[in-house]
């Protein structure tokens, strides 16, 4: 068994691809590295979505295919 991506390492594999580190994107690599489950992009963004401004689900979804 590895052991889970760090928001560190999360955030380093977004910078490499040229990703931009918003607030909304830091927001979901946080939530994902507090986590030990493999929530769906709906989820993710049902448990954001009401406190992160400017976060849509297609953000989400983008970033995590990156």
């Amino acid at each position: 068994m590895t052991d889970a991506p760090t928001a560190a390492k999360m955030l380093a594999g977004l910078r490499a691809t040229g990703c931009r580190i918003t607030a909304q994107r830091l927001a979901i690599v946080n939530h994902l590295a507090n986590r030990t489950d493999h929530p769906s992009a709906r989820s993710i963004y049902d448990a954001l979505g009401a406190r992160e401004s400017g976060l849509s689900l297609a953000t989400v979804y983008n970033t995590l295919s990156t």
